[in-house]
Order: C-alpha cells, then sequence, then structure tokens
C-alpha cells in the first residue's frame, strides 16, 4: 500500500515531465513503466542505471526514426523536382554526322549549359519590369546574379550550376541564399522609403 502511494505522489508531482511526448512514450511500454516504479520504490544504483539505459535505447531509436523519416521524406521531394526537371528536358536529338548511314545522338551535356548561360546572360536583368526589384537585382555581386539567372530564368539545379561556374553545390546554395536575402532586405528598404 505504502508503494502505491509513493508511486501515486511521485506521478503527481512530476506529471508535466511524464506528459512531455517523448516520456509518455517511453512509459507506455509496460517493462519501462516497472523500470520506472522499481527505482521509486527500490532507487538502488543499479535500478537507476538500468532506467537510464533503457531510456537512452528509447530516445536513440526515436531519433533515428526521425532522421530515416525526414531523409525518406525529402529524398522524395527531391526525386520529384529531378523527375519534372527530367520531364523538361529536351529529349533525344538525332543528329547525321559526316557519313549519312550513321547517326549519332546528343543529349543535353553541360556544354549545351554552358551555351545557354552565355547566351542568356544578361536576359533576366532586361526582364525584370519592377523599378524596386530591378534596382534590388543591381546590387547583387556577378556571381549571385549568375546563380539567379541559371535558377529562375534557364531553370538549372544547384549541379548544373556549380558545373557551369566551377564552383560547389554548397556554394551555389550559398550564393542563392545570399542573394536572395539581399534582394528580400533592398525591397523591403525600399518599399519603406516610399512610405
Amino acid at each position: 500500500m505504502d508503494e502505491k502511494r509513493v508511486l501515486r505522489s511521485f506521478l503527481e508531482e512530476n506529471r508535466d515531465k511524464l506528459e512531455e511526448p517523448i516520456i509518455a512514450l517511453f512509459l507506455k511500454k509496460k517493462e519501462n513503466f516497472s523500470l520506472l516504479k522499481n527505482v521509486i520504490n527500490n532507487p538502488t544504483y543499479e535500478n537507476k542505471e538500468e532506467l537510464d539505459q533503457a531510456f537512452r535505447n528509447h530516445y536513440y531509436n526515436v531519433k533515428v526514426i526521425n532522421y530515416v523519416s525526414k531523409l525518406i521524406h525529402f529524398y522524395s521531394i527531391d526525386y520529384d523536382k529531378r523527375i519534372s526537371a527530367d520531364k523538361k528536358k529536351t529529349p533525344i536529338h538525332f543528329e547525321a554526322t559526316e557519313n549519312p548511314e550513321k547517326l549519332y545522338f546528343n543529349l543535353q551535356s553541360d556544354h549545351k549549359t554552358e551555351k545557354i548561360f552565355e547566351e542568356t546572360q544578361t536576359a533576366l536583368e532586361e526582364m525584370i519590369t519592377n523599378q524596386s526589384l530591378y534596382h534590388a537585382f543591381q546590387t547583387l555581386n556577378k556571381t549571385q546574379k549568375k546563380v539567379i539567372e541559371l535558377i529562375y530564368l534557364n531553370e538549372l539545379r544547384n549541379k548544373e550550376i556549380a558545373n557551369i561556374l566551377n564552383l560547389s553545390e554548397q556554394m551555389v546554395s550559398y550564393y542563392h541564399r545570399t542573394a536572395l536575402r539581399k534582394l528580400k532586405s533592398k525591397i523591403n528598404l525600399g518599399c519603406e522609403q516610399s512610405e
């Protein structure tokens, strides 16, 4: 009877902590709840260590499951983007060689994307009609402009842009983020000044 009262008292005193999702999930298992009861009723080092180890294992499993589920989520998004981008790409082109009997096919290559960039290097700048966006775009450095143009005008992926600009994919992502932040801050600043 005394053990039940001690357990009930412990559960009432620590209700907020015990209702936290990870702990509540841990205590749903009968064996884990019995480990907690053992520690409350008989607080020996071995009992505490057994409870701690069980919780460490539980926490690790929850983190792994969470990590894997996020990986699956982001890989599925990336997969959808790649499929969508592949559908937009030019199909295989067949071209005649010097020997008319032989044909060869040419898939879209890095050289083609390099030519796209060279041909449309200033096209995005010329297409901007919003005055504040145009002025904000002018404040970007050369690499930021190139990255923005290749992403939004030519619909290229970071990997393709990295090959064209001879950068790492991380640097392409960095230039993209900083350019967008700079554009946003300049546009917001322009809006505040016009008010």
